[in-house]
């Protein structure tokens, strides 16, 4: 057992959690800093304790991550693919630590009582943000405006949802079947209650379906167990589980009840027999024209952000930053050769986690020292948490989340190698041990470069989006200065720069000094067009830039660029409308006013008295009903 690996790594968990989980490479580069100095301490240690995972685990890894970084390498913009990259290094560095070298029992379950801590302390945040619905996050840091439903450290409910349901069956694991003091189990038990309660409490319905089913396998694992174990127990577990699931079913619905919102949220979930469609349905149809330009290889790492743009359907005005299903956005991005891979893999890992429970129950392979019913109980409790994701990835995207991506690495990473390697067994040394010796610190090594030379360029552009949010134009253009001097291919530094000065140029009442300011606007549009042409958020600000300048044709050229990329967003309809009568088209202006208002866009009022005003700034949330 190495502890000072484990800090690390829990270090990095933590610092991943608080920071909103790392939704922005700002917030998980310092989490991915510390699994690389993880990853650094692999090339070093005592030969004992190291294992090898299944080959077929180790072959379906290495294609999964071989093939999400050639599509990051190649997508068409580079810094749209940047996230996808480093939060793939990072979670095969924290696969590859579980998978060949914590693999003692201690070890697991020293990390997983850590994260379960950690998710006791999220659901806490979250009673106190479901009770005042006031938005509240802690640190400081602000999430979008969801009233009532609890989100704890993260941004979104969903994601807050999707971590306290693996964590929550693998706590009901443990405290069923670890071979441990009753009281510690009790602790566990109610501890994995109330992660319970928090997805009760965050209104996540994919977060209701994916416990449902979750604990439903765990039911089913659970009475197989029992069946391999002691025949007798078998019937009686059986009746009293279905008993005790119907109890709990009907208990937890009426609890939720005497709440209005979490009965609207119960509600909601009717609609879809009922014929209300939800808005992940118009994410779906997008996704899947967005699969429709490159079935096979993908559109490439990040490509959705602008496609899902281009896709959109009329009845969805806020972005589409994903697909709302990590499956159709891993379809639309990567491919049938990604969807491939990725099935292989879970197929994979899920037969080496059964294989390995049932190899347990068999007692003849049990290491000396080791607590049989202690990996058994955690083997279910994972092989439970990766069916709750097989569920709840349907109809969300945790899996775009770096904390919640890297817990279900650790989870794949322990089913890989499902057996516990005693402290004193032998391990060999060949090819298979030397291997990630030697490749997995080198990875380490070159994330922790990333890291540490892509940290100051994001800390500087999120300082100007936060100047530029807060209406201190005066203070943008030194601090976006900052981050180009070390990242001159951020688009979202320049257009920030962009926006300040446009802004400032409005608002200048001397119409002569406002020349120079817009031409400075426009500089920096074209610089962030530059590594990211097809944004038209650029676009309507260049074409509103422009027309303070009375290039009125090129003006022209930029709205309808925007409108190409996006033919259904109803504020770009707007935007054109402002434009055109500005230069005394009226009718043609009412043109564009009647499809911005067939589109419902809410705004189209302000837009035209004030189409100065500021957009994406901060950037919009994903659509959530």
């Amino acid at each position: 057992m190495n502890p000072f690996r484990l800090i690390l790594l829990a270090g990095a968990l933590l610092l991943l959690e608080a920071l909103i989980g790392g939704t922005r490479l700002v917030f998980a580069l310092p989490g991915f800093a510390l699994i690389a100095l993880a990853g650094l301490t692999l090339v070093f240690g005592k030969r004992e304790g190291i294992s090898q995972p299944k080959w077929y685990c180790a072959a379906t890894t290495f294609l999964v991550f071989g093939w999400i970084v050639f599509r990051a390498f190649t997508s068409p913009v580079p810094y749209l693919a940047r996230p996808d990259l480093y939060q793939v290094i990072a979670c095969l560095l924290m696969y590859g630590a579980f998978a060949w070298f914590c693999t003692q029992t201690r070890e697991r379950l020293w990390i997983f009582g850590f994260l379960l801590l950690l998710a006791v302390i999220q659901v806490f945040i979250g009673i106190r943000q479901f009770k005042y619905g006031d938005d509240w996050m802690p640190l400081h840091l602000a999430r979008a405006p969801y009233g009532r439903r609890a989100s704890g450290f993260f941004v979104h409910s969903i994601h807050f949802a999707g971590y306290l349901e693996a964590m929550g069956v693998i706590g009901l694991s443990l405290a069923c079947w670890a071979r441990w003091r009753m009281e510690v189990r009790i602790a566990t038990g109610f501890a994995a209650l109330l992660c319970y309660l928090g997805v009760a409490i965050s209104g996540s319905r994919g977060g209701y379906l994916s416990v449902a089913f979750s604990l439903l396998v765990f039911f089913v694992l659970s009475l197989w167990m029992l069946a391999r174990m002691d025949r007798r127990k078998f019937v009686i577990t059986l009746v009293g589980g279905v008993v005790a699931l119907a109890l709990a079913g009907s208990l937890v619905t009426g609890l939720m009840s005497r709440s209005q919102f979490l009965r609207a949220r119960l509600a909601a979930m009717n609609e879809q027999f009922e014929g209300k469609w939800d808005i992940r349905i118009y994410n779906w149809q997008a996704a899947l024209d967005q699969f429709s330009v490159s079935p096979v290889i993908g559109t490439g790492s990040g490509t959705h952000l602008y496609l899902g743009r281009f896709f959109r359907r009329p009845e969805i005005q806020s972005d589409p930053v994903h697909a709302h299903s990590d499956y159709l956005e891993l379809l639309a991005e990567y491919g049938l050769v990604g969807g491939g891979v990725i099935a292989l893999f879970i197929a994979a890992h899920l037969l080496s986690g059964l294989r390995g429970a049932s190899r347990i129950l068999k007692r003849d392979v049990i290491p000396v020292g080791e607590s049989r019913d202690d990996n058994l109980a955690l083997q279910i409790g994972l092989l439970s948490a990766v069916a709750a994701y097989i569920a709840h990835s349907a109809v969300d995207f945790n899996m775009h989340i770096p904390s919640n991506a890297l817990l279900f690495s650790i989870i794949f990473g322990c089913l890989a190698q499902p057996r516990a390697v005693a402290p004193e067994q032998p391990a060999p040394w060949g090819a298979g041990a030397l291997l990630p010796r030697l490749v997995l610190p080198a990875i380490a090594l070159w994330m922790l470069g990333i890291a540490l030379c892509r940290f100051p360029g994001e800390y500087w552009t999120e300082e100007t989006r936060k100047a530029l949010r807060d209406h201190k134009f005066q203070s943008v253009p030194a601090l976006a200065g900052k981050a180009v001097k070390y990242d001159p291919k951020n688009p979202d530094a320049y257009f920030y720069q962009g926006e300040a000065f446009r802004i400032l140029a409005s608002a200048q009442r001397i119409r002569t000094l406002r020349r120079a300011p817009f031409e400075q606007a426009v500089a920096f549009y074209d610089s962030s067009l530059r590594a990211f042409p097809q944004d038209e958020n650029i676009w309507v600000r260049r074409g509103q830039a422009l027309d303070g300048l009375q290039r009125f044709a090129e003006a022209e050229n930029s709205f309808l660029t925007a409108i190409r990329l996006d033919p259904n967003l109803g504020a770009l309809y707007g935007y054109y409308a402002a434009h055109l009568r500005r230069v005394g088209r009226e009718e043609e202006a009412q043109v564009q006013l009647d499809r911005a208002a067939q589109l419902k866009t809410q705004k189209l009022d302000r837009i035209l008295s004030d189409p100065q005003d500021v957009q994406r700034v901060p950037p919009p949330a994903p659509a959530e009903p």
